[in-house]
């Protein structure tokens, strides 16, 4: 039984309940979570055995060590995004503090970032095998495999670190038994508070088109041209 107007009264302001589309989006989760995570972790076993066969095939060795990367930020999108948004929803709140609210959305930009710059790696990978087929088979396109994922993780690191700065917690209803806190960004947070505490915003809507339009370009744009 909910007991929410005899702990705070008649003018109390109550946190939002779940809605039915909330329920579809966890059941969807909690499947894509079940079977991608299993599934995704025996090819990448098969993947590091094969590999283990084809050290003398340069282009096949570098062709696997890009799928490797691919499946690890699978991984990484099903474990940390997915499992991450489902928990979230679960409870349908912020649990994990301010430091863990910073860390989840650096590490989901993080595995959404490594997964676009892998999938060009493998776009230009397989444009230099057409190209210039005749120099790979020379020997040494492993290496320049090796560079681009590098790069492609650094690239991925760099992009991900304003997320640090750009998230944080609010305890929405401070009034409420035990609060009810949530991860945001800085710009919604000022906007909520510029409503209920009449306070001033220090971070204009520029900034954030700014900041919108930068992750945009940077996910889609960026990594086609490094």
């Amino acid at each position: 039984m909910n007991q929410t107007d005899d702990w705070c009264g008649e003018n109390c302001d109550i946190p939002p309940k779940h809605l039915l589309s909330d329920f579809i989006e966890m059941t969807y989760l909690a499947l894509v979570i079940l079977i991608g995570t299993p599934s995704n972790l025996y090819i990448l076993i098969k993947l590091f055995r094969e590999i283990k066969r084809t050290q003398s095939d340069s282009v096949k060795a570098g062709f696997l060590l890009l799928k490797i990367n691919l499946n690890i930020s699978d991984l990484l999108i099903l474990t940390i995004l997915a499992v991450g948004k489902l928990c979230w929803l679960a409870t349908y709140e912020w649990n994990g503090g301010d430091l863990l609210c910073r860390l989840f959305n650096f590490m989901s930009m993080l595995a959404l970032y490594i997964s676009s710059n892998i999938v060009v790696c493998i776009a230009l990978d397989r444009l230099r095998n057409v190209v210039g087929a005749s120099k790979i088979r020379r020997g040494k396109s492993t290496n320049t495999v090796r560079w681009m994922i590098a790069i492609s993780w650094l690239l991925s690191i760099l992009w991900s670190v304003p997320q640090l700065w750009v998230w944080r917690t609010l305890n929405v209803y401070p009034d409420y038994p035990g609060g009810w806190v949530q991860c945001s960004d800085i710009w919604s947070i000022e906007r909520f508070e510029a409503q209920h505490q009449e306070s001033q915003q220090m971070h204009s809507e520029l900034t954030q088109n700014v900041y919108n339009v930068s992750h945009l370009v940077s996910l889609f744009s960026c990594t086609s041209t490094f």
